[in-house]
Order: structure tokens, then sequence, then C-alpha cells
């Protein structure tokens, strides 16, 4: 990558085989993508090939597995999939942020943890903007999302072909927020969905 003039032209894929297989522990996968960041930069990153391996942790083989088949294991590599960004103060400023480059993750994120924050209606509809077409848990528990945020959020439904569970628990919905999300998951027939996801 130093050796490349144009830089913003390249992009480097994670393969979760090959890092499990070159010794890496994909267990502490936090620590290797900040160990990367430091050497390369984690915005070099364009795609996670999310695969399980046949082989032990630093066999220096390619040998992929179905998914949570092989000696990575399903828990190890569902983890890397989720983005967990509870209980960090997040408000209107830093969900900004976050919307502002969630398309650099969005083909590999599965599960997106925002419980505990301090997003309200601004937050959510700033949110709101992001591609969520392939989120399949979206958890906002314990904010200070009301009626307006909601009717944001729900325009999103039509796109979240994937989403099993949405958490809204603790939240400023009030009834009427509550009945209009009811009336749209309906509409969209995802009630059920949901319902049987818990």
């Amino acid at each position: 990558i130093d050796n490349v003039t144009k830089k913003e032209n390249i992009g480097v894929c994670l393969d979760t085989c090959h890092l499990n297989d070159s010794g890496v522990d994909l267990v502490n996968f936090d620590e290797y993508l900040n160990e990367f960041d430091a050497k390369i930069g984690v915005h070099y990153i364009k795609c996670i090939h999310i695969n399980d391996s046949k082989n032990e942790k630093g066999a220096h083989k390619d040998r992929h597995e179905n998914f949570g088949f092989g000696t990575i294991g399903f828990d190890t590599l569902i983890n890397i999939q989720t983005l967990n960004l509870s209980d960090n103060n997040i408000s209107y400023e830093g969900i900004s942020v976050f919307s502002e480059n969630y398309y650099k993750i969005k083909s590999t994120l599965k599960c997106l943890n925002l419980n505990s924050n301090l997003l309200n209606d601004n937050g959510i509809a700033c949110l709101s903007k992001c591609d969520f077409a392939n989120i399949e848990i979206i958890k906002l528990k314990r904010n200070n999302i009301g009626m307006d945020g909601i009717a944001h959020f729900i325009m999103l439904f039509v796109y979240m072909h994937c989403l099993v569970r949405l958490d809204l628990n603790e939240n400023n919905l009030g009834s009427d927020g509550i009945s209009l999300l009811t009336k749209k998951l309906n509409e969209l027939k995802l009630l059920r969905r949901f319902v049987d996801n818990g």
C-alpha cells in the first residue's frame, strides 16, 4: 500500500479463514483490528469474507469450512458481525459520524447494538439515512426515542429484508408511537416475523 500512488483506489479484504490459519486469534478480533489500524489503517478494509476453517489456528494452510462447522466456530464468527456501541453516551453528534461512515461496514454487519445511549428523535432521523438492508438485529433499548424518531425509522422497514429483531424497550414511544410502529409492521407483514423472533 505504501508504494501505491492512488491509495483511494485500493482496499483490503480480510478473510477469517486466512487470518485463523495464519495465527490470528479471532476471539479477540477487536485487538486484531486495533493492530491492523496501527500498521495499515482500518479505513482500507472494504469487506470481510467470513467463513470457517478446517484447520487449527496457525496451521498455515487455507482450507475453508462452512460457517460454524470449523475450528473458528459460530460464536466467534458471529461476534465479528456485531458492532457493540452500547453504553457510550452517543448522542446526535456521534451518530452523525457513524451514519457518514456506515457504508464502510454495511456489507458485513449483522447486529448493531446502540442500547443505553443518548439517542433522541434527531439522532434516529440521522441514523435513518443508513442502508440497513443486510442488518438482522438492531438494539436501541434505553435511549430517548419518541414518536418523531419512530416516524423516521419506520420508513427504513421497506428496505430491511433481513431484520428479525428490533429492541426499542425503555424509550419514550408512548401509545401513539407504538401504534404507528405496529401499524407499519402489519402493513409490511413483518409483525409475525418479529413476534416469532422475540
